[in-house]
């Protein structure tokens, strides 16, 4: 019975541990109090730092609608930037600008031959969404839609957008028409970069120049976070909101790009699939953006998570007078965007060093690697280069004598011995060789002094031989 206790007791803390560790992630940010949201892809990013802060679906096949114009007025910005074409330009609307529209779709009125520049234009496509100024515009950076079509898709493509693709320049419905929230995000937060881009989508309302064919234009954006006169209302108007587009289409339903900025947070929502209640005035497109803006803005801040010359580990030194190790910190601040919950206990550093150890002598503030400021929950927040603190100097009799063993042992000097041992054994050997040959050469040469000392014999002979002959002679 005692066992059985112990372990209901055992069964009991464990389970109460465990009911303790989602408050761990409570703690940093409370995640159950995100904003539910009824549309079929949600992506909620901080555009400083890439971070994703809440996302539903981000990377979803969905029919994008009229935000397809932010690429298209994208395209536009930027041949005006490189100084292929100029704001100012005049551009005629020319035969075919009407290709694939229908007669129900928003539109600024704009007739054949018409001529307006291109920066009315861009209003036009922009605020109350006209499809055929997208023709417009294309027709005259592209000479052709089919080809403005193409540069579109080329674009989204060097902007890392992988679920994307287009057929036309204003989100007409078309099954092979379509893009991510996620790839949404990317083109929008590129758009947004541009100061023209961002001062035609955050403008609440504009007046055209007359053209030939019509008087001036009153538009009015179709974004209720920006323009509290919209059609959808003043209920969703948003004070630190500055763009960016809206879009419907039965297919794709109530879509929406949002950006906002409030006390340097800079964040932007991607919404599409969004419900709608014209009845009651209920667009969740709109509803969506400002309760994920109201709850980014409420749960996230910049802030300081490790400051510079703060301790972030120890790198082995070799040889080192006095000291085995040398203190790394950090070579500046890590500032991020993070979780307002998020404190000094949540935080986990990572150091990539460059070097395994260091040989002394070592000086202060050498770069050794970096470190990466993590959560639990393996968040990265941003990193640091790392330094050496302090100085090392180098133990002067340990070097000396281990440079001597490592000299001794060294492969290259036992070669090097050899090699003389060599040398030296092939000088002595010649030098023997040379010695005996001098021996027999001096042999020789002996053996030739004396034989010239055994021929007087025989001229003794002949002296002898030459009387007897004489004394013939004679007589």
């Amino acid at each position: 019975m005692r066992k059985h206790k112990i372990l209901s007791v055992l069964l009991t803390l464990c389970l109460f541990m465990s009911a303790l560790t989602p408050l761990a992630s409570a703690d940093i940010l409370d995640y159950t109090s995100t904003p539910e949201s009824t549309a079929k892809c949600v992506l909620l990013m901080d555009l400083d730092n890439g971070n994703e802060l809440y996302a539903v679906n981000a990377d979803q096949k969905a029919y994008p609608a009229s935000t397809t114009k932010i690429l298209t007025a994208l395209l536009a910005v930027e041949a005006v930037e490189r100084g292929d074409i100029s704001l100012d330009d005049m551009v005629t609307a020319k035969p075919g600008f009407k290709e694939g529209i229908t007669d129900d779709a928003s539109n600024a009125g704009i007739k054949e031959g018409e001529v307006m520049s291109l920066r009315d234009l861009l209003y036009c496509a922009m605020l109350p969404s006209a499809n055929e100024a997208c023709n417009v515009i294309a027709m005259y950076v592209s000479d052709s839609i089919g080809s403005f079509v193409r540069l579109m898709n080329s674009r989204a493509a060097e902007l890392g957008c992988t679920g994307s693709h287009f057929t036309n320049t204003n989100g007409m419905p078309d099954e092979n028409h379509y893009t991510t929230a996620r790839d949404l995000y990317l083109i929008s937060a590129e758009a947004v970069k541009h100061e023209t881009f961002t001062e035609i989508c955050g403008t609440a309302s504009y007046i055209t120049a007359a053209t030939n064919m019509n008087g001036q234009r009153e538009l009015h954006n179709s974004n209720a976070l920006i323009n509290e006169n919209s059609v959808y209302g003043k209920a969703y108007y948003y004070d630190d909101a500055y763009g960016v587009k809206t879009g419907r289409t039965d297919a794709a339903g109530l879509c929406l790009v949002a950006a906002a900025q409030r006390g340097g947070l800079n964040i932007m929502c991607v919404v599409l699939g969004a419900d709608e209640d014209f009845e009651n005035k209920v667009f969740d497109s709109f509803g969506d953006a400002v309760k994920l803006f109201d709850w980014a803005f409420g749960n996230f801040s910049y802030r300081c998570l490790l400051e510079r010359d703060s301790a972030v580990g120890e790198l082995p030194v070799v040889l080192g007078d006095g000291a085995d190790s040398v203190a790394l910190v950090a070579d500046d601040d890590v500032i991020a965007f993070a979780p307002m919950g998020l404190t000094s206990e949540h935080i986990k550093l990572k150091t990539v060093l460059d070097y395994d150890s260091l040989e002394a002598p070592v000086k202060a503030d050498t770069p050794v690697g970096k470190v990466e400021v993590y959560d639990e929950y393996g968040t990265l927040y941003g990193e640091a280069a790392v330094r050496t603190r302090d100085d090392v100097k180098l133990a002067v009799d340990e070097y000396l004598e281990d440079y001597a063993k490592s000299f001794i042992e060294s492969n290259w000097i036992i070669i090097a011995c050899a090699l003389a041992f060599l040398v030296v054994l092939i000088f002595v050997i010649v030098v023997l060789r040379h010695k005996k040959r001098g021996k027999k050469a001096s042999g020789k040469k002996s053996s030739s002094k004396k034989a010239p000392e055994k021929n007087p014999a025989p001229k003794k002979a002949e002296k002898k031989t030459k009387s007897k002959s004489e004394k013939k002679v004679n007589k």
